[in-house]
């Protein structure tokens, strides 16, 4: 039965997605490669169950209830996740402009180093000006 099918991809699909929401809350950014492929293939399942089904193939009653509740959980879970990664966008955003606003301000600062010359607070710190 296509409804099924559709049911449990869109079901499998809203899972990925829950456990992603968790991933992003706890700001693990460096693993998103990794779920993207997992996450392009659960779509892929959805999209072929969807197919299979046609339009004109759809059943006077519908996809069925399972389908159409799998379906409006996994909107629900694709909603979340695009308000906690523009949010974790935003903040991000605001944190690079308080670190430009910190260097800018730092660059007027100076300390006295070994030798008793002023040194720079920028030159001061190790590894400062690297990108990740």
């Amino acid at each position: 039965m296509i409804g099924a099918e559709i049911a449990d991809a869109a079901g499998a699909l809203a899972d990925f997605l829950d456990a992603e929401s968790d991933a992003i809350l706890k700001g693990a950014f460096l693993e998103a490669p990794d779920r993207a492929e997992r996450k392009d293939a659960l779509t892929s399942a959805l999209e072929q169950a969807a197919d299979a089904l046609g339009e004109e193939h759809v059943p006077a009653g519908g996809i069925g209830p399972a389908a159409e509740r799998a379906l409006r959980r996994l909107k629900r879970a694709k909603d979340r996740n695009a308000r906690l990664l523009e949010g974790a966008l935003d903040g991000l955003a605001q944190a690079q402009a308080r670190v430009r606003q910190i260097a800018r301000q730092s660059a007027e600062v100076g300390v006295y180093g070994e030798d008793g010359g002023k040194v720079q607070f920028s030159e001061s710190l190790p590894g400062r000006g690297r990108r990740a």
